[in-house]
């Protein structure tokens, strides 16, 4: 069962590949970047990817604080 509506879902499945997102700097201050990202097949999940996920700022910023933001950008 998905935590979306019927609706959002059929946004979230439309053309938007591109979103943002926002963490929180070891400072404590916002660092948004632009993202890609999937809606996984059973639709609970927003999937962001990248070169090098693993290493990048914005991954380190979530394990170290869990906290983030995203918001899909229409195009």
């Amino acid at each position: 069962m998905s935590l979306f509506s019927e609706r959002e879902l059929a946004y979230l499945r439309g053309e938007r590949l591109l979103g943002r997102l926002a963490t929180v700097g070891a400072d404590g201050m916002p660092h948004v970047v632009p993202v890609g990202w999937s809606l996984d097949e059973t639709g609970t999940l927003i999937e962001i990817g990248g070169r090098n996920l693993a290493r990048s700022k914005k991954f380190r910023d979530i394990a170290r604080d869990g906290r983030a933001a995203g918001q899909p950008v229409d195009t």
